[in-house]
C-alpha cells in the first residue's frame, strides 16, 4: 500500500460536554463490519499478543498521530499499522468502536485491561503493536495461552506478577487441609456501633431491661460453624469427645463481654476514652481445627452545633428592549424603560426580552447584600429574525479559524507554532474595526508570511464548537452550535404559512398574515365554498385581517373573495374541480411533515418510498435501499420491519436462512455437509458423504432442553479410519441427567434380540456405548459390550474362563452369562477386596465359580454386582 494511501483524519462523535481521550502516538485497534464481500473474518482467533480476529467483522490497526481540534480532542490524524510483508491495516470505518491500548512514546498511557470469553488480562508497558511475556502484569480464567511465551500453565486459574497478602492463606481443595473437611463459619454480623451524643453520653443502653424482666443487648454476633454442609453444635468448653461440636473462647479488647450458646453478647465498652474496640472469637472445630474472627466495635459521636451559615440567592427583574446585545455581560441595554419582577410582553419596537440577576447574600439574622447584577437577553416563543437571503447582507460562513484575540498584542504574544493556511481572528480595540489574518508561506509564527483577509459584516467563522460573526467593530462569539446544520431562520414577508377552510367554525381564530402565533408561525388563511358553476369548481376568500369567529358573524369585513387560475395549482394546496395532473420526467412528489422535513415521496428513483435512509443487507451502488420503506420500478419491495395481517405467498427467495423453492424450504451448512429440507408433510435432515470425517445419511436428530434426549432415524456411518459401515434403523441416547431414553408405556414389542459377545478367554468387561459393531469382541485382555448384553463363555484353550466384573456399575447395569462349554467359569468382582453377592445362598463371595452349562444373571446396585446362577 501506497504510503500516502496509509494515513488520512478522523473525525470522533462526540455528545455535548464530551471530550475525546486520544493522545499523539496511541496504539488503537477497531473493529467494524466492512461491507465488501470477503473483507471480515470468518472465525475468532486470538494469537495471544495482540492479533483478534471475530467473525463478521474486520480488526484494523492505526495509531494517532496529531491532534487536529484541540477544544475538545474531537479530531486527529492517524497513521495505519504496517505489517512485516508491507502491507498496512484497513481503514477505520464511520460508526466504528475502537480502543487505545498502548502508547508508542508515552509510559502513563501503556497499560490497560482487556477480557475474552475465557479469560481476562492486565498489561503495562504496551509500547508497540503487539505484546509478550514482560507486557502481562495478571490473567484470570484460561491461562492455556501463556504457554507461548515459556509459562508451563493450562485450565483455569490465576497468574499474577506480584502478590500482596494482608490475613490468611489457605488453600482449600476436594479433601481440605491434610485430608481433613474444611471447616467454615458464618455470622450474623462482624460490626456494630455504639451512639453518643455531642457530650459523650449514651445514646442508647448497651444492655436494656425489658417490662418482663428479660435484658436486651445492643451489640450482639451470632456465630454458625459447619463442617462442609454439616452444622457442628456449639458446645459450652473444649475438651472430651468434640466430634459434631465447637466450642468458643474471646479476648476483649475496650469492653466485656460473653457467649451466650453460639451469640456473642457485649456487656459493656470503654466509650469515653477509646473510639474503638474489639473482641477476637477463636472457633475450636471438633478438636481438628481452629478459625478466627473479630467483631469490630466504633464509637459514634454527634458532632457539635455549628454556627449559622450564609445564605446566598438570586433577584430577578425582565425588561424589553430593541436591543440584541449589550458592551459586557455587566451592561444593561439603554433603552430599557423599567426593570418588572414579572416577565414583560414584548412589543414590535422592542422585540427583545431581558432578565437582569443580581446575586445576594445574607448573613444569619441580617439583611441582603446586593451583588454584581449580570444581564442576559431571553428567547421565547418568537425567535429571532431568520438570517437574510442572498441579497449581499446575509452572513457568510468564510471557514474555521484557530483563535480570536481581543487585542494585536494578545496575537503577537501568542508562541504558538502556526501551520501554512490557518486562520487568527483579531479585534482592533479603540479603532473600529477588525480583520482576519491567515499565515501564507512558511509554517512559523516569527519566519511566516501574514496576509489580512478583509472581513465585512456577517462574515463567520467558527472555532471548536463555536461561530464568531463580524458585527459592527468586533468578532461576536455567538456561541455553540450542535450539528453540522443550523436550524432554518424564521420565515420572511413571503414566508408565511397557507390554510384553507372548507366551513367556519365558531370560536376558532382566522389569520391574515399580520400576526406571529405563540408556536412560531405567521397563518395566512383562506376560506373555501363549493360552486359547480365556475371553472375551478370553488369560490376562494382570503382572510383580511386576524380575527376570532362567531356565531352568525357576516364574513364581508374579514374575508375578500380572490380570483383562481382553474388551470394551476392554487398556493401550496392544490385545488381542482376535474384534474389531469401529469409530471415531466425525473419529477417527483414530496410529502412534508409540520417542520417542513420530507418523509416519504413518489417519484424520483422509487414509483413509491417512505422514511429515512436505510441499507439493506447484500444491496449495494444505486438502488432501492435508500429508504425505509421503498417500491422498486420493477415492483421489488424494500422494508425495514414489516407486519403484515392476511396471508403471504412466496415461491422463491429466502427466510431465516430457508431458500424457497415452489411449497419447499431447504436450508443448506456447508462447515457441517447437512441439508434440511420442509415440505408439506416431511422433514429430512441428510448429511454429504466426506470420506475424510465420515458422514452420516438421511438422519433426523431432536434435541429437547428439558430432557436433552437424542433421536436418530436412519443412521449410517463410516470413516476412511474405520472402513466398516454399520446401520441402525433407530437409535436413542439420554443425555444431560435424562435418566430414561427409551418409555414404552404398553403394547408388545417385537422382534428384540439381544446384543451378544463371545469369550473363549479370560477377560474384563468394560461397559461400551460405542455406535460401531466393534462391541462384544475380546482385545487385549477387554471386552467392550453394553449393559443387558448376553456374553457366551467359552473355554480357555481347555481351562476355565475367568471373567472380572466391571467397577462401580451404575444402578441397573446387567449382564447375562452363558457357559457353552464342559468347562467351569469364573466371576471376579473389579476391585481387589470387595465381593459379589450370591442370590442364591446369600453370601458374599470374592469369587464365583458357575459350573459349565449354567447361566448366571448379574444385575448392579448400590456399586455391588449380584449374582443369581440357573443350574
Amino acid at each position: 500500500m501506497a504510503r500516502e494511501a496509509a494515513t488520512g483524519e478522523i473525525k470522533l462523535k462526540l455528545e455535548e460536554g464530551e471530550i475525546g481521550k486520544v493522545a499523539v502516538d496511541d496504539i488503537c485497534m477497531g473493529i467494524f463490519h466492512d461491507h465488501v464481500a470477503g473483507s471480515n473474518a470468518t472465525e475468532d482467533s486470538d494469537d495471544g499478543k495482540g492479533g483478534f480476529k471475530f467473525s463478521g467483522f474486520y480488526t484494523c490497526y492505526f495509531k494517532v498521530t496529531s491532534i487536529t481540534e484541540t477544544a475538545h480532542n474531537s479530531a486527529f490524524k492517524y497513521e495505519l499499522r504496517e505489517f512485516p510483508d508491507g502491507s498496512h491495516s484497513r481503514h477505520p470505518s464511520v460508526a466504528m468502536h475502537f480502543v487505545c491500548y498502548g502508547n508508542f512514546t508515552n509510559p502513563s498511557r501503556q497499560t490497560c485491561r482487556y477480557s475474552t470469553l475465557t479469560y481476562e488480562r492486565y498489561l503495562a508497558g504496551v509500547d508497540s503493536w503487539t505484546f509478550g511475556k514482560g507486557n502481562i502484569r495478571a490473567q484470570f480464567g484460561d491461562l492455556s495461552n501463556l504457554s507461548m511465551f515459556g509459562l508451563n500453565m493450562s485450565g483455569y486459574s490465576a497468574y499474577i506478577n506480584n502478590v500482596y497478602l494482608d490475613g490468611h492463606l489457605v488453600q482449600l481443595g476436594d479433601g481440605g487441609i491434610d485430608g481433613i473437611t474444611p471447616y467454615t463459619y458464618s455470622v450474623d454480623n462482624i460490626a456494630d456501633t455504639v451512639p453518643v451524643d455531642a457530650l459523650g453520653n449514651l445514646k442508647q443502653e448497651l444492655v436494656a431491661t425489658q417490662a418482663d424482666g428479660s435484658k436486651e443487648w445492643l451489640l450482639h454476633c451470632s456465630i454458625t460453624v459447619r463442617k462442609g454442609q454439616k452444622l457442628l453444635t456449639c458446645a459450652e468448653t473444649s475438651g472430651g469427645n468434640m466430634s459434631g461440636k465447637y466450642a468458643l473462647t474471646m479476648v476483649c479488647d475496650g469492653c466485656t463481654a460473653h457467649f451466650d450458646h453460639s451469640t456473642l453478647l457485649v456487656d459493656t465498652v470503654d466509650y469515653r476514652n477509646r473510639k474503638t474496640a474489639s473482641v477476637e472469637v477463636t472457633m475450636d472445630c471438633e478438636g481438628r481445627a481452629a478459625l478466627t474472627m473479630q467483631f469490630t466495635i466504633k464509637v459514634v459521636a454527634d458532632g457539635q452545633k455549628g454556627d449559622s451559615g450564609t445564605e446566598h440567592g438570586y433577584d430577578h427583574a425582565y425588561g424589553i428592549s430593541a436591543k440584541l446585545s449589550t458592551a459586557t455581560p455587566m451592561t444593561a441595554p439603554d433603552d430599557v424603560g423599567s426593570w418588572s419582577q414579572s416577565p414583560l410582553a414584548t412589543t414590535s419596537a422592542r422585540p427583545y426580552l431581558w432578565l437582569r440577576e443580581t446575586p445576594w447574600s445574607r448573613e444569619a439574622g441580617g439583611d441582603k447584600e446586593a451583588g454584581q447584577p449580570t444581564y442576559m437577553r431571553l428567547t421565547g416563543q418568537k425567535g429571532d429574525d431568520g438570517v437574510p437571503g442572498k441579497d449581499g447582507n446575509s452572513w457568510r460562513m468564510r471557514g474555521r479559524a484557530e483563535a480570536w484575540y481581543r487585542t494585536q498584542s494578545d496575537f503577537d504574544a501568542d508562541t504558538r507554532t502556526w501551520e501554512n493556511g490557518q486562520v487568527a481572528l483579531i479585534d482592533k480595540s479603540g479603532d473600529s474595526y477588525h480583520f482576519a489574518q491567515m499565515l501564507q508561506g512558511k509554517t512559523a509564527l516569527r519566519d511566516g508570511v501574514w496576509v489580512g483577509v478583509s472581513s465585512d459584516e456577517g462574515d463567520a467563522y467558527t472555532i471548536g464548537s463555536h461561530i464568531y460573526m463580524a458585527v459592527e467593530d468586533r468578532w461576536l462569539d455567538l456561541g455553540e452550535f450542535a450539528g453540522e446544520r443550523g436550524q432554518q431562520g424564521e420565515p420572511g414577508a413571503n414566508g408565511r404559512t397557507v390554510r384553507i377552510y372548507k366551513s367556519l367554525e365558531a370560536g376558532r381564530t382566522y389569520y391574515g398574515g399580520d400576526t406571529v402565533t405563540p408556536d412560531g408561525f405567521c397563518y395566512l388563511d383562506y376560506y373555501a365554498v363549493r360552486n359547480d358553476d365556475v371553472a375551478t369548481g370553488w369560490d376562494m376568500f382570503r382572510c383580511r385581517k386576524t380575527y376570532t369567529h362567531a356565531a352568525n358573524m357576516t364574513t364581508e369585513e374579514h374575508w375578500e373573495k380572490i380570483a383562481v387560475n382553474a388551470n394551476d395549482a392554487f398556493f401550496q394546496t392544490l385545488i381542482a374541480k376535474n384534474a389531469r395532473i401529469e409530471f415531466m420526467t425525473g419529477t417527483q412528489i414530496s410529502v412534508l411533515d409540520g417542520k417542513g422535513k420530507q418523509y416519504a415521496g413518489l417519484g424520483g428513483y422509487f414509483p413509491l418510498w417512505v422514511g429515512e435512509h436505510h441499507d439493506y443487507p447484500g444491496v449495494t451502488g444505486d438502488n432501492y435501499s435508500a429508504y425505509t420503506f421503498t417500491v422498486s420500478k420493477d415492483g421489488t419491495l424494500y422494508s425495514k420491519n414489516a407486519y403484515i395481517e392476511g396471508n403471504v405467498t412466496a415461491t422463491t427467495g429466502k427466510i431465516a436462512g430457508f431458500n424457497i423453492n415452489g411449497d419447499t424450504l431447504e436450508g443448506r451448512n456447508d462447515y457441517r455437509k447437512s441439508v434440511v429440507t420442509l415440505s408439506p408433510g416431511k422433514i429430512d435432515l441428510t448429511t454429504e458423504a466426506d470420506g475424510n470425517n465420515g458422514y452420516i445419511e438421511r438422519k433426523f436428530v431432536a434435541d429437547s432442553a428439558s430432557s436433552n434426549i437424542v433421536a436418530a432415524i436412519g443412521y449410517k456411518i463410516a470413516s476412511a479410519q474405520s472402513p466398516h459401515t454399520y446401520f441402525a434403523a433407530l437409535q436413542l441416547k439420554a443425555e444431560g441427567g435424562a435418566e430414561v431414553a427409551l418409555d414404552i408405556l404398553s403394547g408388545v414389542l417385537r422382534g428384540v434380540r439381544l446384543e451378544t459377545a463371545t469369550v473363549e478367554s479370560s477377560c474384563t468387561i468394560m461397559p461400551s456405548d460405542d455406535a460401531t459393531n466393534q462391541t462384544g469382541m475380546v482385545a487385549r485382555g477387554i471386552l467392550y459390550v453394553r449393559t443387558g448384553a448376553l456374553v457366551m463363555v467359552g473355554d480357555s484353550n481347555g481351562t476355565d474362563t475367568t471373567i472380572t466384573l466391571p467397577n462401580n456399575p451404575p444402578d441397573g447395569s446387567n449382564y447375562t452369562l452363558m457357559g457353552l462349554t464342559e468347562r467351569n467359569y469364573h466371576l471376579l468382582p473389579g476391585t481387589n477386596g470387595q465381593t459379589v453377592h450370591s442370590v442364591n445362598d446369600g453370601k458374599e463371595w470374592a469369587e464365583i465359580t458357575v459350573k459349565a452349562g449354567c447361566m448366571a444373571f448379574l444385575v448392579a446396585k448400590g456399586g455391588k454386582w449380584y449374582c443369581r446362577i440357573f443350574y
